[in-house]
């Protein structure tokens, strides 16, 4: 396995700090190789790639989190229609999975700004080593 630099530690480890520090957004792992951040658009497009694969499994699970984040459901109906699924269609695990990957594209956008700096300064950072 390929030892990181101690800058390239330090560009993953802030991004994936800023990841699990955000109740919505904990739920991806974020395990991306410094080789593959050209941009910052490279790492918002890895995340939204995690952020579609959370899937909330098992009743309980999709119960708690509707309960205590969406009690009266119209949350998760808005976004389940948005996505054009009809009410028949829905379970509490389907419409718990949409909710949680709605909350995290959310989170996502309240950090943007603070992704964007570190990728920026760390691509700088390796321009000027170059």
């Amino acid at each position: 396995m390929k030892r990181m630099t101690e800058r390239e530690e330090t560009v993953i480890n802030k991004i994936r700090d800023l990841i699990d520090d955000d109740e919505d957004l904990s739920r991806i792992s974020f395990d991306m190789d410094e080789d593959d951040i050209n941009s910052a658009d490279d790492v918002f497009e890895y995340i939204e790639d995690r952020i579609n694969e959370i899937e909330i499994i098992y009743y309980d699970n999709a119960m708690k989190i509707l309960m205590e984040g969406d009690p009266s459901l119209l949350e998760s109906l808005e976004y389940a229609s948005d996505l054009g699924y009809d009410c028949k269609d829905l379970n509490s695990e389907l419409l718990a999975t949409i909710v949680c990957q709605e909350w995290a594209r959310q989170a996502l956008d309240d950090i943007r700004d603070d992704i964007e700096e570190i990728v920026d300064e760390w691509l700088e950072d390796n321009e000027d080593d170059e």
